[in-house]
């Protein structure tokens, strides 16, 4: 027989290390290439400013809030800070994304001048959380029906 306290600490190792995978899962380390003024260049413009490689912005976004209890029930929550990803919608949640082209460059963010042409492109990111099914099946086979004996005493637990 375990404690409570044993058990919970390992759910919340499990949903950590589920964030984490999830977390994983999200572009990191992207190597951007697009064409400014007629050159091939290391960068894309988002909003008019250039946005070079490897910001793994997205990636540092995620993480994973602190759990809580909703009646006898655990929750974990992941989430992404839109703060540090403003353009989380479009990068993440489209098919595909609208982009401009105007003055020889590709404009990826909401830039637009009389000139801009604007077209579809695949989005490469869009649901990449999705890749992570399989990971939270994982977890919840684990804990699913699940029967536990914990040695702790009855009055070590307390309805709030």
């Amino acid at each position: 027989m375990t404690t409570w306290s044993a058990i919970e600490q390992e759910i919340i190792a499990d949903a950590t290390t589920f964030a984490t995978k999830v977390k994983y899962l999200a572009p990191q380390n992207s190597k951007y290439i697009s064409i400014d003024r007629g050159k091939l260049v290391d960068y894309i413009y988002v909003d008019n400013k250039r946005v070079r490689t490897n910001t793994n912005r997205l990636f540092e976004s995620i993480y994973m809030t602190r759990q809580y209890t909703k009646g006898a029930d655990m929750l974990f929550q992941i989430a992404s800070d839109s703060g540090k990803v403003p353009y989380y919608d479009d990068a993440v949640l489209k098919k595909t994304r609208t982009v401009a082209q105007h003055y020889m460059r590709t404009e990826y963010g909401s830039t637009r001048y009389s000139n801009s042409i604007e077209r579809q492109k695949e989005n490469k990111n869009y649901l990449y959380y999705m890749k992570g099914v399989p990971f939270l099946q994982e977890f919840i086979g684990k804990w699913n029906g699940r029967t536990i004996r914990v040695s702790d005493d009855i009055g070590d637990f307390k309805i709030w």
